[in-house]
């Protein structure tokens, strides 16, 4: 977890060279200045999109299952 804040002060100090983010701290909000920075590149939220991190999130539904058969 990011206190967007706190990443905005580090990113415009230099403390931090860059960040890639995906997931912010008032959703669906953007703050401004996050926004604006160049070192920071924002996308949606997409990290659970892929083809492979669907199937794993199937195949642990079915092992909770059959967990749950035992």
């Amino acid at each position: 977890m990011v206190n967007e804040e706190a990443l905005v002060d580090a990113l415009k100090d230099g403390k931090i060279a860059g960040a890639g983010l995906d997931v912010y701290e008032f959703i669906p909000k953007i703050t401004t200045d996050l926004r604006e920075l160049e070192n920071a590149t924002l996308l949606q939220h997409i990290g659970s999109a892929k083809k492979e991190t669907k199937d794993a999130i199937g195949f642990k539904v079915l092992e909770n299952l059959n967990f749950l058969r035992v």
